[in-house]
């Protein structure tokens, strides 16, 4: 009940633009951060790959 208040205080202090535009970086920075991780995964396993291919066509 309490964050419903804090929600109105700051919904009426700083206008709807504000509040949503927090509310969505905060939403989105999470998902920002998954995607980073995944892509250095990626990143990591291409180069892997392209390693063993390099070590197969050697031999």
């Amino acid at each position: 009940m309490e964050s419903v208040q804090i929600w109105t205080m700051l919904l009426g202090n700083f206008g709807f633009p504000m509040v949503l535009a927090g509310y969505l970086l905060l939403r989105f920075e999470k998902k920002i951060e998954i995607l980073t991780e995944a892509i250095s995964t990626f990143n990591d396993k291409c180069g892997q790959l392209i390693s063993d291919t390099d070590k197969q066509k050697h031999l």
